[in-house]
């Protein structure tokens, strides 16, 4: 997977809120929830980070580079399940969860490619991990044209 994928997926990241409510009914504020959005992405991002898979060739470090990933990002998924946005970003909320947890998936098995040195699966996973950071970017371009600051993530 190219730096350029990697950076694109710390992007959506920035999407994800993480859990606890407030307000009336339990649901955030919208500055609560694009506080909470911010937070997360920036988990995220660092972990993204973290994993360098342009820089790292030895498959065991890969490895747990990619397992370490995929825990944050079904960590961040879940928070997300349990954030309350305002009720105008519960669909885009739902479905960044949803991808999140997809994307973990993803990852976990680009790791078992990674060990089985399949570099034809290694391509094909990356291609589907892709075109789920466009579905990431269209949920984050809805919160963004409902008036959501979602940080860098409009950028991608």
């Amino acid at each position: 997977m190219k730096a350029a994928g990697v950076a694109s997926a710390a992007l959506l990241a920035v999407a994800a809120g993480c859990g606890g409510g407030g307000g009336d009914s339990g649901r955030l504020s919208k500055s609560e929830y694009e506080h909470r959005l911010s937070g997360e992405g920036d988990q995220l991002s660092k972990a993204f980070s973290a994993v360098q898979l342009d820089a790292t060739s030895n498959v065991d470090a890969l490895s747990a580079k990619l397992t370490r990933l995929e825990g944050e990002l079904d960590k961040s998924g879940t928070r997300l399940e349990n954030l309350k946005p305002p009720e105008d970003a519960a669909a885009d909320n739902k479905k960044i969860a949803a991808l999140l947890h997809r994307l973990a998936d993803k990852f976990g098995e680009l790791k078992g490619a990674a060990k089985a040195k399949d570099r034809q699966k290694i391509q094909q996973l990356g291609q589907e991990v892709f075109t789920m950071l466009r579905e990431g970017q269209a949920s984050a371009k809805d919160l963004q044209d409902k008036g959501y600051d979602v940080g860098g993530l409009g950028n991608g």
